[in-house]
């Protein structure tokens, strides 16, 4: 089967490349907001849509006006993608809204805001630039109007390349090729691996059926995140927009982006290494939207215990759960294999022995002792044994939830 994947490379800019790609990325973002009011304002207006011929048309006209002049300075392709994009969120947004999702969940574009967006574009032909090794680490690409600009090549790029995209994160410019490559699947679309069901923690990030942990770095993590909030008080005595004030926000923005590459890390590692070992794989059908929502409550109707709420909010998405979750399913369905949930009531109050429900049954986070029958294991592992059980007995009557997974194989170009 034929499947997307990306490869990203850290980009080794000078100065001039530097501000080249922040006009660039200036440009589309000032093409993306001015399509969005556009359209906007002609439905307003007059009750039409605006395509996306109608406005890549108008391009031209802008580039020869002397108060837009400067959009000739970007390849013409990023500035038409730009429209693309735009044309494509709005087609997501309807696609949701018939899915009856309303109001911030059926999500309809918004304006970019410089600093807060993500400096970004794409080069959607891949005969605008080539690529050639220079040694084992470092690669150049050649990119129109600017010349060859050096990579770190950590890794090989496999398949054929479809398009490029370049972003900029904290002070750097990364560059991710999306390729089109083949994917052996082993035979009756299954692989010789086992079934395991995974249970997903706060004292435990995971623990499987077998027994295995698998911990975040948490400690770590919370030493960032206090690093983080003494920068951030220091930030609110700043005058906003200062030059210490931007500053600070930067210190913070770097601070984010180490606890996203550890969780990111561990994530990767992790669902790679079940995902390869394990043909059916059983976990909670866990909501970790409607999980972490606030208690505050409101100025009429105040909520209770909001601290200890606020706490477990922060812990639950510490761990990465729904990430964990996606990137299960789709490297499952490279190797062949199947991800599937249960219902997760009861499935740490339960015995895994004698099958005894009893809320008493868990003492604390870590332990768990039946009242019935008196058996005494970590609390995730009885968990985990749980939500094996339910899966095996859901696959053998039919009724396993592989619904989502059944689904993504669809898109698989065969």
């Amino acid at each position: 089967m034929k499947i997307s994947k990306s490869f990203k490379y850290r980009l080794l800019t000078n100065k001039e490349q530097d501000l080249a790609f922040s006009g660039w990325a200036g440009c589309c973002r000032f093409i993306y907001n001015l399509g969005l009011s556009e359209r906007k304002n002609a439905w307003e207006q007059d009750k039409t849509t605006l395509s996306y011929v109608t406005q890549a048309n108008k391009l031209k006209d802008l580039k020869k006006a002397p108060e837009t002049e400067w959009l000739r300075e970007p390849p013409a392709q990023l500035l038409q993608q730009s429209l693309r994009d735009l044309d494509q969120a709005y087609k997501n947004f309807f696609t949701r809204i018939k899915k009856g999702l309303v109001g911030a969940e059926a999500g309809f574009p918004r304006f970019k805001k410089k600093g807060k967006s993500v400096d970004a574009f794409r080069f959607p032909d891949p005969t605008q630039f080539s690529t050639r090794k220079v040694s084992n680490k470092k690669s150049m690409i050649k990119l129109p109007k600017i010349g060859e600009v050096k990579f770190f090549n950590s890794r090989e790029i496999e398949g054929e390349i479809r398009n490029c995209t370049i972003s900029r994160d904290g002070k750097y410019w990364y560059i991710s090729f999306n390729c089109e490559m083949e994917l052996a699947r082993p035979n009756n679309h299954r692989h010789l691996g086992t079934m395991i069901g995974i249970d997903r923690g706060i004292a435990n990030t995971m623990v499987t059926s077998e027994g295995k942990i698998y911990q975040l770095s948490i400690g770590k993590i919370k030493k960032i995140e206090q690093r983080k909030s003494v920068l951030q008080k220091r930030g609110r005595k700043k005058k906003k927009f200062s030059r210490n004030w931007t500053r600070k926000i930067r210190s913070i923005a770097k601070l984010d982006r180490r606890i996203f590459r550890v969780r990111h890390d561990f994530l990767h590692k992790t669902s790679t290494t079940i995902a390869k070992n394990h043909s059916y794989i059983v976990m909670e059908d866990l909501r970790v939207k409607n999980m972490s929502k606030t208690a505050s409550g409101t100025t009429e109707n105040p909520g209770t215990n909001v601290n200890a709420k606020s706490a477990l909010n922060r812990s639950i998405l510490r761990q990465g759960w729904y990430k964990f979750q996606i990137l299960l399913e789709y490297k499952s369905a490279w190797n062949g294999g199947y991800v599937s949930y249960i219902d997760p009531k009861n499935t740490s109050r339960k015995c895994s022995k004698c099958g005894h429900t009893e809320k008493d049954n868990r003492l604390t986070q870590e332990s768990f002792c039946c009242k019935k029958c008196g058996l005494e294991l970590n609390a995730d592992y009885n968990a985990a044994i749980n939500i094996f059980t339910q899966g095996h007995w859901g696959s053998a009557c039919g009724d396993a939830g592989i619904g989502r997974i059944d689904e993504a194989r669809t898109n698989y170009r065969t």
